[in-house]
């Protein structure tokens, strides 16, 4: 191959990483991001609802399709996102729906900055040291377990996890497969958060504090409160076997 081919080459390995950045920018800059908040939840969810039951397969192509950009382009909407699609398809199906868009996202953020870091950035990456070496580290000796223990702890932000992964160029499979198991119990949460705020907003009144009182809602926040709980139970669980 000629030089400017592999220049040519070495920069098209980058379309991806520039397409999700601008994405993101332009996600943020036009106000699209911002549209996606409580307020028009609660103004729209009725509608959407029914155009859900109307149009299944559509709304459900439409809410995946919109989830998948926004994980891989790291808008700070997933949150939202997944409350919604609780609202507009009730808890289990909102909650599948949002699991397979949110590991899919996922791959393809560490897609596009596993083809972009190059094998240059791979040998600076693997000569780091300190916390980047750490990472590192933590991502070669057992992948699976340390990536789902990143996507269970609120700690760690969901799309930096994806391209440290994808620079670090851990493999594929137990990427997706710690990913898609650690998504389970957030999304069922807040998909199920999502269902009960929709049944209480479905008689048309603003929510007040006496939602908190509804199982639909109270029961997601136990379960998110038992989830906060599972930094230490890995701690505890990892020194116990080092006692071993």
């Amino acid at each position: 191959m000629t030089a400017p081919g592999r220049n040519a080459g070495s920069l098209l390995r980058f379309a991806p990483a520039v397409l999700l950045v601008t994405l993101f920018v332009v996600g943020l800059s036009t106000g699209v991001a911002d549209q996606l908040s409580l307020t028009q939840l609660r103004a729209h969810h009725h509608q959407l609802h029914l155009y859900a039951i109307a149009h299944p397969a559509a709304a459900a192509g439409l809410y995946a399709l919109v989830f998948v950009i926004a994980v891989a382009s790291s808008l700070p909407v997933a949150l939202l996102l997944t409350v919604a699609g609780g609202a507009i398809f009730g808890p289990w199906v909102g909650a599948g729906l949002t699991i397979v868009s949110a590991t899919l996202g996922a791959v393809i953020t560490y897609a596009a900055a596993r083809l972009a870091g190059g094998s240059t950035l791979q040998q600076r990456i693997e000569q780091a040291s300190g916390v980047v070496r750490w990472i590192i580290d933590h991502f070669g000796r057992n992948t699976f377990s340390h990536i789902l223990t990143m996507r269970l702890i609120p700690l760690f932000p969901f799309s930096p996890v994806n391209v440290a992964a994808g620079l670090a160029r851990v493999p594929l499979t137990p990427f997706v497969a710690a990913t898609l198991l650690g998504e389970i119990p957030t999304a069922t949460i807040y998909a199920n958060f999502g269902a009960g705020l929709s049944r209480v907003l479905g008689n048309g009144t603003r929510p007040d504090l006496r939602i908190l009182g509804d199982p639909q809602i109270l029961l997601p926040m136990v379960g998110l409160a038992l989830l906060s709980l599972v930094p230490t139970a890995i701690r505890w669980w990892r020194a116990r076997r080092a006692r071993i």
